[in-house]
């Protein structure tokens, strides 16, 4: 056994055997460049088009697509929600190693307030900010316009509990101009309920990772899943709160290349030899 280990890799290495790496999955990929905001027949996209909803207190909001650029606005009534939520569903429990879901935020026009954004999956395409089977990133506010931080969060339900999985971004730490200059944030989750995460573009970069707490992979993204970014205005009622998208993106995380299991192989060969 250990002799072809050692011939297969050796072989791999010097390339008389090929070796071919098995590109990511996409599961979903929207970059809003066929016009129409309900569908995604640009190239390259997958399962995309979206469709506006509303949180039911004064008005669904609109939402387009022009450019390269995927836009909903809040309507103007008193605590409005909007959010853009996909046409269509993932089958996140078919991707064997987990998945990286991106967001790249080319600007926001004006404050999210109250809830704040979302930016994530939900169980539902209804979604809205508080929705229950909502994970994702929450991005934090008050009613007084204070910028508040940054959170990876499973949500429950419209009124229980929001499990926060981790806050990358402390209050305080970016600023309202930031916030609408754009960013990009990313999360990597897998079956073993490890997880990941990288923010750009809101004060200083951060990334981590990190086990889930309160909550498995198994609960989160056993059934459908849809892509949902969400936006709460104030209670002033002749303002709006509009989310400009760049794209967003759901890949599968791949499997280990072959290069990477013979360097784990010949790692465990070694130890045993020194055994």
């Amino acid at each position: 056994m250990r002799n072809q280990v050692i011939t297969t890799c050796l072989a791999v290495v010097l390339g008389a055997i090929p070796v071919t790496l098995a590109a990511p999955i996409t599961a979903f990929f929207d970059d809003f460049t066929d016009g129409a905001i309900g569908t995604a027949t640009g190239a390259g996209e997958v399962n995309g088009g979206f469709t506006v909803q509303g949180n039911g207190v004064g008005g669904t909001g609109t939402a387009s697509e022009a450019g390269t650029i995927g836009t909903v606005t809040t309507a103007t009534g008193a605590n409005n929600s909007s959010s853009l939520s996909s046409v269509n569903s993932m089958n996140l429990a078919g991707l064997a190693n987990g998945f990286t879901m991106t967001f790249v935020v080319d600007s926001i026009v004006g404050n999210p307030k109250w809830n704040g954004m979302f930016l994530g999956l939900a169980n539902a395409n209804t979604g809205d900010v508080r929705s229950a089977g909502n994970f994702g990133f929450n991005i934090d506010s008050d009613n007084a316009g204070t910028v508040g931080g940054v959170k990876l969060m499973s949500q429950d339900g419209p009124t229980s509990t929001r499990i926060t999985v981790v806050q990358p971004v402390a209050a305080g730490t970016y600023t309202l101009a930031e916030l609408q200059d754009g960013f990009t944030a990313s999360f990597s989750v897998l079956p073993d309920n490890s997880y990941s995460y990288s923010i750009t573009g809101l004060g200083a970069d951060v990334s981590g990772s990190g086990t889930l707490s309160g909550t498995t992979y198994a609960a989160e993204f056993a059934g459908a899943q849809y892509v949902v970014a969400a936006v709460q205005k104030d209670n002033n009622d002749s303002d709006t709160v509009t989310i400009n998208l760049d794209s967003v993106t759901v890949t599968s995380i791949p499997e280990p290349s072959t290069t990477l299991l013979c360097g784990l192989g010949f790692s465990f060969l070694l130890r045993r030899r020194r055994k």
